[in-house]
C-alpha cells in the first residue's frame, strides 16, 4: 500500500491514543437550549472533544462532514490556515483516525479541501479508511471565473473527498418521480415503461441483433446496427408472455414508434426496498447547492454583517448529508470542524 511519509508522522500516529479521556459534564451556565435534545455543539479543541464523545458515539455516526483548514497560507480571524506542510498532515492524521471510529458500518465521511493539500489528503485517507473505501471526489463550484489570477487560470472549484467506513455504505438522492400508469388491462397493477434498446453494437451483442415481430399483427421492428435490443431472441418470448413487451398501438396515450419494456411498480418497490424513489448521486454537484457567495449571504442575513470568511452554503451541506442519510431521519451527523456552523 502507498504510504505518505513526513517529519513528525511517528508522533502523529500516537497522538489520538495519547489524548486523555475527559468526560463531558453539563454546565447550565455555559449551555443553551434543551439538554436532552440530542443536539450538541462543543467549543474547544476538536481532538479533545471527540475523545470525550467517542465512548458514547463510537460506530453510530451515519454521516460526517468536515471543512478543515486548507493550509492556504492565509491568517483568518477565527483560525490559522498557515501550517508547515508536515504540521498540517500531523494535525489532520489523528483527527481522521478518530473520526473513522465514529462512523457506523454503513456511514461515510465528506471532507472539503482545495488544491493545496487535496492530493496529500487523499493519500492519508487511503491509509486510514482503506483505499477500497474511497467512494468519490465531488467537484464543487465555489465561484464564477475571476480575471486577475495567476497564470490566467481561475481556480473556481474545490473538492469534497468521500470515504466509506465499509462496503455497506450506499449513497443516493431523491430522484425525479417516475410516471406510472393504471390501465384497464391491469387495473390493480401500476406500471411504467422504458426503452428496449441498449447502447451496444451488433458485433458486441450479436444475440440481441434480431428483428422483433409483433405476434398480434406481424409488424416487424429490426434491430439497429449501433444500438441493439436489450433482450435476446430467446428471452423475447418470456417477456412477451409476462405482458412486459409493449408495442406501438397497444395504448393510444403512448406515443412510441418501437417496442418498449414494461416495469411493474410492485417489482420496483420490492427491488429497491426503503430506497424506492432514490437514484444514484452524481459527483457533478447541481447548481442549486450554491456557491461561496450564497454562504456569505446567509451569514450576513443572520448577523447583519460578514462574520466569517468563505462560509459554505447550507444547501451544499444539506445535499451531502442527504446522500448519506437517505431514509433514516434519526441518523447521527457529526461535524468536527464546525467553522461558521453551517452543518448545524
Amino acid at each position: 500500500m502507498l504510504e505518505l511519509k513526513w517529519d513528525g508522522k511517528d508522533v502523529a500516529l500516537k497522538t489520538a491514543e495519547k489524548i486523555p479521556l475527559r468526560l463531558l459534564d453539563f454546565d447550565s451556565s455555559l449551555s443553551h437550549g434543551e439538554k436532552n435534545s440530542g443536539n450538541i455543539i462543543i467549543q474547544g479543541d476538536n481532538l479533545k472533544a471527540m475523545k470525550s464523545l467517542l465512548p458514547f458515539y463510537r460506530g453510530q455516526v451515519k454521516c460526517i462532514y468536515i471543512d478543515p483548514p486548507y493550509n492556504t497560507g492565509a491568517a483568518f480571524e477565527h483560525y490559522n490556515d498557515n501550517f508547515p506542510h508536515s504540521d498540517w498532515l500531523s494535525m489532520m492524521y489523528p483527527r481522521l483516525e478518530m473520526l473513522r471510529e465514529f462512523l457506523s458500518d454503513d456511514g461515510a465521511i465528506f471532507i472539503s479541501i482545495d488544491d493545496t493539500e487535496q492530493a496529500y489528503l487523499k493519500i492519508i485517507c487511503d491509509e486510514i479508511f482503506g483505499r477500497d473505501n474511497f467512494v468519490a471526489n465531488f467537484f464543487w463550484r465555489k465561484r464564477t471565473a475571476k480575471s486577475d489570477v495567476p497564470h490566467g487560470i481561475s481556480q473556481d472549484c474545490e473538492y469534497i473527498l468521500c470515504y466509506a467506513k465499509s462496503e455497506s455504505f450506499h449513497g443516493s438522492i431523491k430522484g425525479k418521480e417516475r410516471k406510472y400508469f393504471l390501465t384497464e388491462d391491469f387495473p390493480n397493477r401500476a406500471w411504467r415503461y422504458h426503452d428496449l434498446t441498449k447502447q451496444t453494437t451488433a458485433a458486441e451483442r450479436p444475440n440481441s441483433f434480431f428483428t422483433i415481430v409483433n405476434p398480434k399483427n406481424g409488424e416487424e421492428f429490426p434491430a439497429q446496427v449501433n444500438r441493439t435490443w436489450a433482450i435476446t431472441m430467446e428471452t423475447f418470448k418470456s417477456y412477451y408472455e409476462q405482458d412486459r413487451i409493449i408495442f406501438p398501438g397497444d395504448y393510444d396515450f403512448l406515443k412510441i414508434s418501437k417496442p418498449v419494456l414494461r416495469y411493474w411498480k410492485d417489482d420496483d418497490i420490492k427491488k429497491s426496498g426503503e430506497n424506492f424513489g432514490m437514484v444514484a448521486a452524481s459527483t457533478f454537484l447541481p447548481a442549486d447547492v450554491g456557491m461561496s457567495q450564497n454562504g456569505t449571504k446567509e451569514i450576513t442575513e443572520i448577523f447583519g454583517e460578514k462574520k466569517f470568511s468563505f462560509p459554505k452554503p447550507s444547501s451544499l451541506i444539506q445535499h451531502l448529508i442527504g446522500i448519506a442519510v437517505t431514509t433514516d431521519k434519526n441518523s447521527i451527523v457529526l461535524d468536527a470542524f464546525a467553522g461558521s456552523g453551517t452543518t448545524a
